[in-house]
């Protein structure tokens, strides 16, 4: 199954944006252009919550080339580095994007199942109906970041809105994803772009941050 290993940092006001893509921490790595994209990310939910209080995170991503659905299993690190998460993740690619809610949400869960979904995710689904319970909707500008020894970092700035019923919280993040190589090289440089910009770390998962939405 593959590992997830990011970095999520909030950013000042967009304005911020133009010294930080100019300065030459970021220049010397990055050899290719930026990619514009769209997303809407559903994410399901028992009503009790029950996915999120045991760590993991349901989606489906529609405005993919290739829709998915992904599930996650993970945490946020507050602690030893700050607003790194690691965690494992089990996709199942779908060909009906426009299908409806509930049976999206019940071909996903066997579909992950099949694809190796851990037991204590079994047990949650079925017991308790899952349903989508918010979204998160942004506009995406990434590049691949070629960092020494062949460490490969995903770069991306997301600015957008998480929406759980009436309520809606903007977002406005610089998201770092390891692509290939050794976690070292990655944290290293991370934090060298923390300490530079005073950038501060995103401590809560998305799940995390839509339950304490809910809660206010």
């Amino acid at each position: 199954m593959p590992t997830v290993i990011r970095i999520q940092y909030s950013l000042p006001p967009a304005q911020y944006l133009d010294n930080l893509l100019t300065d030459d921490l970021i220049l010397r790595y990055v050899k290719d252009s930026y990619i514009h994209t769209e997303h809407c990310v559903e994410y399901f939910e028992t009503p009790e919550w029950d996915l999120a209080e045991a760590g993991f995170s349901m989606s489906a991503n529609r405005a993919e080339e290739i829709p998915v659905v992904r599930l996650c299993k993970g945490a946020v690190d507050t602690a030893e580095f700050p607003g790194l998460y690691r965690g494992q993740e089990w996709v199942a690619p779908y060909d009906m994007p426009e299908q409806a809610t509930a049976a999206l949400v019940e071909w996903a869960t066997g579909a992950l199942v099949e694809r190796g979904a851990p037991s204590d995710f079994r047990a949650l689904v079925q017991l308790q109906s899952l349903s989508m319970s918010y979204f998160t909707i942004y506009s995406r500008k990434s590049t691949t970041l070629y960092l020494p020894d062949r460490t490969r970092l995903e770069m991306a700035f997301d600015s957008g809105e998480l929406v759980l019923g009436s309520k809606r919280q903007p977002f406005y993040e610089l998201v770092l994803e390891l692509l290939f190589g050794d976690e070292g090289p990655m944290l290293t440089y991370c934090q060298q772009l923390g300490e530079r910009f005073h950038l501060p770390p995103v401590l809560l998962t998305r799940e995390q941050q839509a339950l304490q939405l809910l809660r206010t």
